[in-house]
């Protein structure tokens, strides 16, 4: 029986490339504006750019740890996935609020709150990722996984584990 993780891989690539993709559209339109968003139109642009980075990133994180059949690179990746799409809707709702809706406090205060209903699935998956308990993060690697026994990695993993380990230390 083939691992979840490795079965829907294809898709999280194809989806992280359409993603990238509308980043590269949201990017273009920035700069091609005859008249520019404003004099803050390098925070949308900042956003989309990081974002576009992020799933690129993504994208070769997946592949990596498919070749690596390494499944702690997977679930570290997709932190990376979630931090991305929270900058991507975040860059375009910023640019469409520098664009159409003129700058006051009460209109800043209502976008705010409709980008962080927008993105909170996304922010409940990397609070998930990072400070759930360390037995539902195992549940989770082992649903992945089919309960094979795995063993870790290097690089951004490491840092990815490591960050886990810092909310999650064992009382003396």
């Amino acid at each position: 029986m083939k691992e979840p993780w490795k079965e829907n891989s294809n898709s999280l690539l194809v989806l992280y490339s359409i993603l990238a993709a509308t980043c590269g559209v949201f990017i273009a339109i920035i700069f091609t504006e005859k008249v520019p968003v404003e004099h803050y139109w390098y925070i949308p642009l900042a956003m989309l750019v990081v974002s576009f980075w992020l799933f690129i990133f993504s994208a070769e994180g997946i592949t990596d740890a498919l070749d690596e059949n390494d499944v702690h690179k997977y679930v570290a990746v997709i932190l990376l996935y979630n931090i991305a799409v929270i900058l991507l809707i975040s860059g375009i709702c910023s640019m469409i609020y520098l664009k159409y809706i003129h700058l006051n406090v009460c209109s800043l205060i209502i976008l705010i709150l409709l980008v962080l209903i927008f993105v909170c699935h996304w922010l409940r998956d990397i609070y998930y990722l990072i400070f759930d308990s360390n037995n539902v993060h195992k549940d989770y690697i082992e649903s992945l996984t089919n309960g094979k026994k795995i063993k870790r990695r290097r690089g951004w993993t490491t840092f990815f584990l490591c960050l886990r380990k810092l909310f999650h230390r064992k009382p003396s």
